[in-house]
């Protein structure tokens, strides 16, 4: 199978690094399961600015924490043979930090990160792009936005569950996932137990 994987929330959790930071930095208490809105200056006054301050950052790299399961789980679908790559709307400016973050946990994935349009128009391709021009099988992603893009794109599509995605309406092409397990699930590829 052939997998496209966003990075925040999917694999990364940027919010819960990125609200860390505003609050030892700034003073600024918001609960991540209080994040309704994508979009972070619904919550975090001058956001924008906070973002790139963060993301800029070498402290990034050690205050973004892996999603629960994701490293096991990625680490076991690569073993299964299967080709993961990662398309994140990430800025292509912060490249060499996300790429140090990978090598981190995920080094078979650092050199297979791909950086859309999204957040700083350096980037040449959308998701939908990507997914098309490495013929995806699954796209994993937390944004409705995407999901919706690579509707009849990538045959399968699973929107990882957030707060701020709970109230989306979803096409039947769509799964609604809660965590790796469930991925992993969906996938058939659970671990047998051990006795």
């Amino acid at each position: 199978m052939k997998i496209a994987l966003d990075m925040d929330e999917v694999i990364a959790s940027f919010y819960g690094g990125f609200l860390k930071f505003c609050e030892d930095k700034y003073g600024i208490v918001h609960k991540y399961e209080d994040t309704l809105k994508y979009e972070l200056h619904n919550y975090i006054p001058d956001s924008r600015a906070k973002v790139e301050e963060f993301m800029s950052s070498e402290e990034s790299v050690d205050l973004i924490k892996p999603i629960p399961g994701a490293i096991e789980s990625i680490k076991l679908i690569h073993e299964k043979g299967h080709d993961q790559i990662i398309v994140t709307s990430r800025p292509q400016r912060i490249e060499d930090l996300t790429k140090q973050w990978l090598d981190q946990y995920l080094p078979f994935l650092a050199d297979k990160v791909y950086f859309t349009t999204h957040f700083d128009n350096l980037g040449t391709k959308t998701k939908r792009d990507y997914c098309l021009q490495f013929e995806r099988d699954l796209l994993i992603d937390d944004h409705i936005k995407y999901i919706r893009e690579c509707i009849g794109v990538v045959r399968r599509l699973m929107l990882m569950d957030c707060p701020y995605n709970k109230d989306e309406s979803l096409h039947e092409t769509v799964t609604r996932v809660y965590n790796w397990n469930h991925i992993l699930s969906e996938l058939c590829l659970h671990e047998p137990s051990r006795p």
